[in-house]
């Protein structure tokens, strides 16, 4: 009787852990270890906690558009119709939890039709191996969505319409060129031969691993390909597995992208006009709010052989992504072209920049007709303009010099050039102004700390910091390196290690072995830059690609990055946007060519078109997702991605249990949440700008991750993430015995681990008060105070303390946010007879004024700024942050700690 009763408990119990499980939200982990949440969006933000349960596993069916892991032993044929088509003996088979496609040769293949139809807004990933012969020119991979019949293949299906291919044919061989393009459709033996729908439209396709995408339209022969254009070997290779994403959007594109990208370089789609597919000097401009209905714009220069000359001019390209680049409208390239009757026949178009004028509303086009191999050294400076339709004639600029950098002052309302003059030896650097963009004066030679002759330079601004920033080669050296100016008017210091060892940017396809003239620009936190680097390789060929720095014990270098949706290409079909399609999954042989075995891991598809803004907080013993819709439109299962990063999942079957909060609970993130760009770890940094983590805690005692002071919740930043990139110790802060709060600097291990508090609350306007008790101007000179309020990296207040780095700099900082705007900032030396023992600092923030306010604890004023610029003031409600951090480890290798007596709110 008594294990009857055992029995029935453990039966219950059993039911009701059952039952548990089911009434949580379902959930799918994707092979990159993304959580994946299907919900129901109407326009309000909906919140989400996760706990770390067992007893819970993922189900991509309930959450997905379409999935299958292929773990049953035959093909679903709920899911899926398969078809052979040339031989019966292609292979469509379930091995070891892998979907394997395979042709015979003599003209076959193996597909799979996905059974259920979509008509637009849809993306299906793809995670495969491709193994076996993929060296065979008449093997192919491909992607398919369509509709007819498929054409040659017995048992139809009924469809009807369109059809676009995404193909990717494996054969590791160079890139495609244009005069390649006559092999597809060809009876050669050498050309393409593939399974379609029978009304074709058109399709992406890929001659190799290492040959270029194309895109063909109904007839295979008639075939554009945006050169060089980009490769699979770009990211993956024989026998690696990667994930592939095919989609057709909600505007007509159809588009192919890697997902979940981990290198240091991106490939670029450039159009070349020439077709040699080089570029050897490079320009770009971004603009947040869009020029001509696109963020970013390029100037770079062709080249094809330096023995030909004429080949080497500036053409004109914008991008909505910063890879994939296109011609604008009304624009023939090259826009900047040497006039050989004018020069000798060594004469080339280089070196160019690009900026907008606000006060003309033009992109003004900057390049240099130069040579330095003729018997004349030329170097004249030109400029076009671009006013979205039309490209202006060429104008002389009144400058001299090569390597044309051009940085627009919008507060002064004045250009700066800077060019290196190579009539001079060695090569001098210039600096001229100017306030029409065109007649520039006050020239003025520009020193550089480095021994090496100067070759090429590229100035920048970075958002937050009063330095400029500059990109050099040097004659001599083949590496790329970063250097700081204090201002305008100052010389410029080299980094003594190199930002990018040309060895370091080498891929599959490339071995470099030089840089050239390339261009930067700084995420909108300062905290990485995003380069587009031009290299010449061992072959002699140049190429153009992405690449991010970050910044690490105050050096900046190159590192592999995280990229979530890499573009490949993007082409727009408007023709089939609302026909009924199917996807198809192909794999097949051209006449004698065999062997290439397709083995696929899991799929699953999405909807897209919706994407809404993803926030993270660690609330302690849960974890809280935010999802916050960017459109009002009502949307029913949607999938919602959350990023690995951010939830730390160990693995694709983590048991989590993840809960709905109900609309009138209490939830605390509206008032916790800080903009992702300082906070996220930018080592593995996520280039998509709608999603944000936020670490914090909501225990009302001390403990892990939250700590309570002064009437709220405070949350601690944890793991490695910026300001500095330093790492963060969510058990950094504690409070003593007179109720004051101590944050810390300590060396875990070898690793310097520092300290942030975000408040609980949120405000707009108010006075904001601190009293330190530490000596503060005594701290290391790499150590940062920082006390601030923070919305985002436009919209702050920041007080801070620190010498960054100089021993003999200035102690205090005041930071009203854009602090490059001039007016915006204030710095102080601060006596050594004070030490900062019991002073007070304030910031009141009123909506006709910010003052920065520091005091000794006898009311003397130590320092104090008033700003009326009310087009600067902040608007938005913002948190307070306090901080203790690191520019480098401590000069003296001890431990720091920051005490704080009091903080008030006089809220508005």
């Amino acid at each position: 009787m008594k294990n009857s009763y055992m029995l029935l408990i453990v039966s219950l119990l059993l039911l009701t852990s059952a039952g548990v499980a089911s009434a949580a939200l379902p959930y799918y982990i994707d092979p990159q270890r993304n959580l994946w949440l299907n919900i129901s969006m109407d326009g309000s933000t909906q919140y989400f906690n996760v706990y770390n349960t067992p007893g819970y596993s993922p189900n991509g069916d309930a959450v997905m558009w379409a999935y299958d892991n292929f773990s049953s032993s035959n093909l679903d044929t709920s899911k899926w119709t398969s078809y052979k088509k040339g031989s019966s003996k292609s292979t469509v088979a379930i091995k070891n939890g892998q979907l394997i496609l395979s042709g015979s040769g003599v003209t076959s293949s193996a597909n799979v039709v996905l059974n259920k139809p979509f008509t637009n807004g849809i993306e299906l990933a793809v995670n495969e191996t491709i193994s076996k012969g993929t060296g065979d020119v008449g093997t192919y991979t491909d992607a398919s969505f369509g509709s007819g019949p498929l054409a040659g293949v017995t048992n139809e299906v009924d469809l009807d319409l369109c059809h676009i291919v995404l193909y990717s044919l494996h054969r590791l061989i160079s890139i495609l060129r244009l005069d390649n393009l006559v092999d597809i459709g060809s009876n050669s033996g050498t050309g393409w031969w593939h399974t379609v729908f029978s009304t074709v439209d058109g399709s992406f396709q890929s001659q190799g691993i290492s040959r270029s995408i194309i895109w063909t339209n109904s007839s295979t022969s008639d075939a554009i390909m945006p050169n060089p254009g980009i490769t699979l070997s770009e990211y993956t290779g024989e026998n690696l597995p990667h994930t592939v994403a095919y989609s057709y959007d909600t505007y007509g594109n159809a588009n192919m992208s890697m997902l979940n990208v981990n290198q240091n370089r991106l490939p670029l789609s450039i159009p070349d006009p020439y077709g040699c597919n080089q570029f050897n000097h490079i320009a770009v401009y971004y603009n947040s709010s869009g020029v001509f209905g696109h963020n970013w714009w390029m100037l770079v220069t062709t080249i094809c052989t330096y023995s030909d000359s004429k080949y080497e001019n500036a053409c004109l390209y914008y991008s909505d992504d910063g890879l994939l680049w296109y011609v604008p409208p009304g624009v023939t390239n090259p826009i900047g072209k040497q006039i050989v009757s004018k020069y000798d026949s060594n004469v080339y178009g280089s070196d160019p920049d690009v900026v907008y004028n606000p006060a003309t509303g033009k992109l003004m086009c900057y390049y240099v007709i130069g040579d330095d191999t003729g018997n004349v050294n030329v170097e004249d400076l030109k400029v076009k303009t671009y006013d979205g339709n039309t490209v202006s004639p060429e104008m002389k600029v009144i400058a001299h010099g090569v390597a044309t950098t051009v940085l627009y002052d919008n507060t002064a309302g004045t250009f700066y050039i800077w060019t290196v003059d190579n009539d001079s030896n060695p090569n001098v650097i210039y600096r001229y102004t100017s306030t029409d963009g065109i007649n520039f004066t006050n020239k003025q030679v520009v020193g550089q700390s480095s021994e090496c002759e100067p070759y090429h330079v590229k100035v920048i601004n970075r958002p937050g910091d009063s330095k400029l920033y500059a990109l050099f080669t040097f004659k001599g050296n083949n590496d790329l390196y970063i250097a700081t100016a204090n201002k305008y008017t100052d010389n410029f210091t080299i980094q003594n290690s190199p930002l990018l060892q040309v060895d370091d940017s080498s891929s599959i396809t490339h071995k470099n072995i030089e840089f050239s003239f390339s261009a930067g620009k700084f995420s909108d936190d300062g905290n990485i830059l995003k380069l587009w680097i031009t290299a010449k390789d061992t072959n002699g060929v140049w190429d153009a690609f992405y690449t991010q720095a970050t910044q690490a014990n105050g050096i900046w270098k190159v590192g592999n990055f995280t990229t979530l949706h890499a573009p490949v290409m993007t082409v727009k079909n408007e023709k089939c946007l609302n026909t009924p399609k199917q996807w198809m999954l192909s794999q097949g042989d051209y006449v004698n060519n065999k062997g290439v075995i397709r083995k696929i891991n899991e799929i699953w598809g999405y909807k897209i078109g919706h994407t809404p803004k993803v926030k993270v907080t660690n609330m302690g013993t849960y974890m809280q997702i935010e999802v916050v819709p960017t459109d009002s439109q009502k949307v029913t299962d949607y999938q919602v991605m959350i990023p690995a990063s951010f939830l730390n999942l160990s693995s694709q079957i983590d048991s989590l249990d993840i809960e709905p909060v109900p609309d009138d609970s209490e939830n605390t993130t509206n008032s916790q949440v800080m903009a992702s760009a300082s906070l996220l770890n930018s080592s593995s940094q996520n280039d998509s700008p709608d999603i944000e983590r936020v670490q914090a805690g909501k225990d009302t005692s001390t403990s892990k991750g939250v700590i309570n002071w002064k009437g709220q919740n405070w949350y601690l930043t944890g793991d490695k993430a910026n300001p500095g990139n330093n790492y963060w110790n969510t058990s950094g802060a504690w409070i003593d015995n007179q109720d004051r709060m101590h944050l810390t600097v300590v060396n875990n291990n070898s690793k310097w681990e520092c300290t942030m508090l975000n408040s609980q609350y949120t405000y707009c306007y108010g006075t904001f008060t601190w009293t330190v008790a530490s000596p503060v101007y005594t701290f290391d000179k790499n150590s940062v105070v920082g006390l601030c309020t923070y919305l985002d990296d436009n919209n702050a207040l920041n007080l801070g303390i620190s010498r960054w780095g100089d021993h003999n700099g200035n102690q205090l900082w005041y930071f009203i946010e854009p602090s490059i705007i001039k007016g915006n900032s204030k710095a102080y030396g601060v006596p050594p007879s004070i030490e900062g023992t019991n002073t007070t600092y304030r910031i009141e923030w009123k909506p006709n004024y910010i003052r920065f306010t520091s005091t000794k604890a006898d009311g003397t004023v130590i320092a104090g700024y008033t700003n009326t610029n009310i087009s600067t003031i902040p608007k938005e409600p913002e948190n307070v942050i306090m901080n203790l951090w690191l520019v480098d480890p401590p000069s003296d290798g001890k431990n720091i700690e920051l005490i704080l007596s009091n903080f008030t709110v006089t809220d508005e």
